[in-house]
């Protein structure tokens, strides 16, 4: 199997074609071991995420309190102003990374889904089948709650921004 042909890539278990049921195996074995990359590099990002918006929150609160004091200087005006901006951005650009990890991961686990349905039909094992499609997968909803924070807290946290900035 060949990963760049696009026609393979999106083959039925059925038309897959393998000359035993451990080269089945051996493959999912490889796409699994793919797919928990990608996994890490969005815990990774998320990680990175909260980290800067630690930060960003905590210089942010410091201005505030400045300005609370009535400490009036034009560099914390400008810094009242930079802080969120830099939360935006962090947000906007780790949340693309985690989105596209995310794409690449659903790929993965759809591959992964139709090779561990061909290994249920050829095989005496029943793996759980978890494709990143609602249809390819035991539980549907599992998918959906289980990546609700590498698609939601960017945005959250951007949108919280967003309001530091106009009050």
């Amino acid at each position: 199997m060949n990963a760049a042909d696009p026609k393979k890539t999106n083959e039925l278990p059925d038309e897959m074609q393998f000359s035993s049921l451990a080269d089945a195996i051996s493959v999912a074995s490889y796409v699994e071991q793919i797919l928990a990359a990608e996994n890490t590099l969005i815990v990774n990002r998320l990680s990175w995420l909260f980290l800067s918006q630690s930060f960003c929150i905590s210089a942010f609160v410091l201005i505030e309190i400045a300005f609370a004091q009535q400490w009036e200087s034009p560099n914390l005006r400008a810094l009242r102003i930079a802080v969120p901006v830099l939360g935006i951005i962090c947000c906007a650009v780790v949340g693309m990374a985690t989105w596209a990890a995310t794409f690449e991961s659903t790929r993965l686990a759809n591959q992964r889904a139709r090779l561990v349905q061909y290994i249920n039909e050829h095989s005496p094992a029943q793996i759980p089948n978890l494709g990143g499609k609602s249809e390819m997968r035991d539980h549907a909803w599992t998918q959906h709650a289980g990546s609700l924070p590498n698609r939601l807290l960017p945005a959250v946290l951007a949108a919280f921004w967003i309001i530091m900035l106009i009050l």
